[in-house]
């Protein structure tokens, strides 16, 4: 059944409403005076925010991790396959109410002694707490 003409005008004074909200722009953020904006790395995370606190210390722990991997490349040849900004792991992993992150990744390629170039994976456990790698683990993956 159609709706009656005092409906519709119901229906519609209530569509212009939301419309009129939906349109309104949105008020900047006040910043208090001599606040800095937080940058990334100030940026607060909760205890168990694990998608907040991988991004927050993943510049560090790529840093770190990449001096490790080329060490584990010893003299032979290695070329990173990251992107434009340097990424290296592909995801990570973490147990709930551990303050460590577990970074994963396969974007490095050795070269051995005989000139043949080796995919590998690697691992990267960093402590948020104590904000360094504290495990390391650097493999050629099963084929």
């Amino acid at each position: 059944m159609w709706p009656s003409s005092s409906e519709a005008k119901k229906t519609n004074t209530d569509t212009t409403a939301k419309t009129s909200v939906a349109q309104q722009q949105p008020q900047p953020a006040v910043q208090k005076k001599n606040e800095q904006p937080k940058s990334a790395k100030e940026t607060e995370c909760k205890k168990n925010d694990f998608d907040c606190l991988s991004s927050k210390y993943s510049s560090e722990a790529i840093q770190q991790c990449k001096s490790l991997i080329i060490e584990a490349a010893g003299s032979n040849p290695y070329e990173f396959h990251g992107g434009w900004f340097g990424e290296i792991f592909d995801t990570y992993s973490y147990r709930k109410n551990d303050p460590v992150i577990r970074y994963i990744g396969d974007k490095v390629t050795f070269t051995n002694d005989f000139g043949v170039k080796i995919k590998m994976k690697y691992e990267c456990a960093f402590d948020t707490q104590k904000k360094k790698i504290v495990d390391f683990n650097i493999y050629r993956p099963a084929a």
